[in-house]
């Protein structure tokens, strides 16, 4: 029997269902139905594209629709409204019982990762094994930020520092300087330590986990992203996306059961399966919004066969911030500009920003000006504005001061730099803030 008369018998069936089963109809009929695999392109009317392969899973996932819609108009009690609300089942059959094996589902992902990817500049070709410096460059930036910001930052690093040997030559300064505005300048600190230790030891990453876990500066969703994309090891590259996903895939509550699941999935090709999850992760199936319809995965997840085909999850209240207060100073004299490198620990570390008072106070208070300064006779107020770390929010009010010279401060943290060689100085969007007043 050909896919389309398989989707005719098991539609008709559904709609011959008792009408007080209406449930069972929503929940396995229309879109369950016909978006078996391809991304909204499989449909009643256009199943004849399909090929060998696509055909097998179409038919095992009729199989195994059929018979959860057979189950669920079997159990839902007869009766009024409030009885059938309250004999609605969860149907969901493990993925050891499924008809769909697990190399079916493996290719189900590495085939949508090789049609509708996204297109990133640290990717290789779909069956291929990427560089490890790129995967952990990448990876690296991408912790705590999302891919459309990282975009230019990363093709702006590499360019400057293509290889480990680049990189472990620059100073901190140069990658600090490229890193600014990206946020969380430790990780910058960490490459570049990391990459000084590697050309110690001849410039090659570590081919497996477990080495690449002895790295400092290496966690391991970062060793797990270069074992499998750069030199094939079966392992989950498991970052919150494909946590997220991995638990609904599989109806899984117990996220120390996810590598088991998801070990028979991942040859031959890990680095393929691992990003096939991350983009459908982060496509799809959003925490508070799951896009159940359009995910390839839909015929195959357990929570949202469970769902009635959709997943929906109520964002969690804001957690409400802290609010420090500082004041910026914002000094010029002779086309220069006095900045102050910050210690070299602690937040915005070794970076350069304006000379600040302390950024501890929970209240507004009067102006403390730093010693070095309170000779300084005339000051404006050129701008206020906030700006959020991870743990609190920062207001900023920025006093301004125009000097007749360049005057040497008793500060050895203090320098004048020229505004035309500000693009040299690593400095935060925090202080640029300021800057524009």
């Amino acid at each position: 029997m050909q896919p389309r008369d398989e989707l005719g018998r098991v539609v008709a069936n559904l709609q011959a269902l008792p009408s007080q089963n209406m449930h069972a109809q929503r929940r396995f009929s229309g879109r369950s139905l016909v978006q078996f695999y391809r991304h909204g392109s499989l449909s009643i009317d256009t199943p004849d594209d399909l090929s060998p392969g696509e055909e097998n899973i179409c038919r095992d996932q009729l199989v195994l629709l059929e018979n959860r819609a057979t189950e669920a108009a079997r159990d839902i009690p007869q009766g009024p409204p409030s009885q059938r609300e309250e004999g609605r089942m969860r149907h969901s059959v493990s993925w050891q019982e499924s008809p769909v094996p697990p190399d079916r589902l493996a290719q189900v992902l590495r085939d949508w990762y090789a049609r509708n990817r996204r297109l990133l500049p640290w990717r290789a070709s779909p069956g291929t094994l990427q560089d490890p410096y790129i995967v952990w460059i990448s990876e690296t930036m991408l912790q705590q930020t999302s891919v459309a910001t990282t975009i230019p930052y990363f093709e702006r690093f590499i360019a400057a520092f293509p290889t480990v040997r680049a990189l472990a030559q620059a100073s901190l300064e140069e990658v600090l300087c490229l890193w600014q505005g990206l946020g969380y300048y430790a990780r910058a600190r960490r490459l570049l330590q990391t990459a000084q230790i590697l050309e110690s030891q001849g410039g090659h990453f570590p081919t497996t986990l477990q080495d690449l876990l002895k790295l400092p500066g290496i966690g391991r969703y970062t060793a797990t992203a270069i074992a499998s994309m750069a030199f094939g090891e079966p392992v989950l590259a498991r970052d919150t996306n494909v946590t997220r996903l991995v638990l609904r895939l599989f109806s899984l509550t117990d996220p120390t059961c996810i590598e088991a699941q998801v070990s028979p999935l991942l040859h031959p090709h890990p680095g393929d399966t691992n990003q096939a999850f991350m983009d459908i992760g982060a496509l799809y199936c959003r925490a508070h919004r799951a896009s159940c319809p359009a995910c390839p995965l839909s015929p195959f997840c357990r929570t949202s066969q469970e769902n009635a085909g959709e997943i929906l999850f109520a964002a969690p209240p804001k957690e409400q911030k802290p609010t420090r207060y500082a004041t910026f100073f914002h000094i010029s004299a002779e086309g220069c500009l006095l900045l102050e490198q910050r210690p070299p620990q602690g937040l915005l570390g070794g970076l350069y920003g304006l000379p600040t008072t302390a950024w501890d106070s929970e209240q507004e208070q009067a102006v403390v000006f730093p010693e070095a300064l309170r000779l300084i006779p005339q000051w404006q107020e050129s701008a206020q504005f906030s700006h959020t770390f991870t743990h609190f929010r920062l207001h900023v009010h920025v006093l301004q001061a125009q000097l007749p010279r360049c005057v040497p401060f008793a500060c050895p943290s203090w320098i004048w730099v020229p505004y035309a060689q500000l693009a040299h100085y690593a400095l935060p969007t925090l202080f640029r803030k300021a800057l524009r007043g």
